[in-house]
């Protein structure tokens, strides 16, 4: 079996990925994903470490790595055999997760005009009051959006952001159906 493995930088980024896993609009199943689960994590150690090493001798790994820093290197433990991982991609939220917030509620070209010198978790905390850096509010804030207003959402971010990717970096884009 060839199986995903999602790995994400925060817990936004883990909370916002169940929400589309949930709702069917990731490409992948639940069946498909290493332990039917998304990790919180920026490396392969500790429990990802033990899944991969656990599975058949003929299974494969494909990694996704989700964050806006992804500014570490990808190490693969020498434990994990190489041909057990058959592809790493990471998918980009840079310049900071909250600019979602920022596209879906129309604020994107007010903090164009201060980006320089203001982050956009910075400046969407100032827009809304009620915003705080956890899992509860991105659930909460994604499961009051429709399925298509989510995929146009992602399309809208991959348009404003895909042009400043790195060589091996995607968008969100990347993953959904």
């Amino acid at each position: 079996m060839n199986y995903i493995l999602i790995m994400t930088e925060g817990k936004t980024e883990l909370e916002f990925l169940n929400v589309l896993l949930e709702r069917g609009i990731l490409k992948f199943s639940v069946n498909e994903l290493l332990m039917e689960k998304i990790f919180h994590s920026r490396q392969i150690d500790g429990e990802i470490k033990g899944y991969i090493q656990g599975i058949d001798y003929n299974d494969k790994v494909f990694i996704y790595r989700v964050g806006d820093k992804l500014s570490d290197k990808l190490t693969i433990p020498s434990s994990i055999l190489p041909e057990k991982i058959s592809g790493i991609i990471d998918i980009s939220t840079t310049p900071e997760f909250e600019v979602l917030f920022l596209l879906y509620e129309g604020l994107y070209d007010e903090f164009l005009k201060v980006k320089s010198v203001e982050k956009p978790s910075c400046f969407y905390k100032k827009q809304n009051k009620k915003y705080k850096k956890q899992s509860t509010f991105v659930r909460d804030y994604f499961n009051n959006m429709s399925n298509e207003e989510i995929v146009d959402l992602i399309d809208l971010y991959g348009q404003k952001h895909g042009k400043t990717l790195k060589k091996n970096q995607k968008t969100l884009k990347e993953i959904i159906n």
